[in-house]
């Protein structure tokens, strides 16, 4: 069995004044290039980002009742919700 450490010799030399280092440069989001995607990845899901968010059970349920109302699914639903909050803020409906 090992000898046990005693606590001064894990505080020793703590608050003492160490090599400062500097955090490593990260590149610039706009200059970074994604990685293709694997054989994996379903060629509808290419090139496509996911969106997602924490709701009510009740918003789910209600989605999911509009999408059966409309025969849709829950991504046409929420494509067309984004288009409409696009058009309110005066941008171009792209989803």
């Amino acid at each position: 069995m090992p000898a046990k450490t005693q606590l001064k010799d894990l505080l020793s030399g703590y608050g003492q004044e160490t090599e400062k280092q500097t955090p490593p440069v990260l590149p610039e989001t706009s200059n970074v290039i994604a990685a293709p995607p694997g054989p994996d990845v379903p060629p509808s899901r290419r090139g496509k980002r996911h969106i997602s968010g924490y709701f009510d059970s009740e918003v789910y349920r209600q989605v999911k009742i509009i999408c059966a109302e409309d025969e849709k699914t829950v991504q046409e639903i929420l494509g067309e919700a984004l288009n409409a909050l696009f058009v309110n803020r005066g941008k171009p409906p792209i989803a």
